[in-house]
């Protein structure tokens, strides 16, 4: 990265002379970082909450895929992609006694980032009755849910 001078001489009696061409070699834009350490936690027997880091200074927002496979597919469940910076999101309307495994991936207008690593959360019985809290903690961010399932 930085200027380089390019020297041209003519060698032609008829146009003598030497001009010097400044060429300014810059960063290229790249797609942005990859999010990481992604966790999931089970809200319930309906909802998973996920958090994540943002590593990218360049992202235009982030996607969310699902699966109930460790392996896939993966399908995007944030048609409306999140906006940059997010570093949590809800999966709601899921279903009782089943495990999902997601995975996020920020993009930008070059294209996405690596996928994170993928996280797993189980969900509930809908028959544990009773009341059922949960508190989650997360990089200074506490969610209290508090409600019978």
């Amino acid at each position: 990265m930085g200027n380089y001078v390019l020297r041209l001489t003519a060698n032609d009696s008829a146009l003598p002379g030497t001009d010097d061409i400044t060429i300014t070699l810059n960063e290229q834009p790249a797609p942005p970082s990859a999010p990481s350490n992604l966790q999931a936690f089970a809200l319930g027997s309906t909802s998973i909450a996920l958090s994540w880091i943002d590593n990218a200074q360049n992202e235009t927002g982030f996607r969310v895929e699902r699966s109930t496979a460790a392996s896939g597919p993966f399908s995007n469940i944030t048609p409306n992609p999140l906006a940059a910076n997010t570093t949590s999101f809800i999966d709601t309307e899921l279903s009782a006694n089943t495990t999902y495994y997601y995975r996020v991936r920020a993009y930008n207008t070059l294209g996405n980032s690596p996928d994170s690593n993928t996280a797993n959360g189980r969900t509930g019985s809908s028959s544990s009755g009773g009341q059922t809290a949960v508190s989650i903690t997360q990089f200074g961010v506490t969610w209290v849910f508090d409600r019978a399932y």
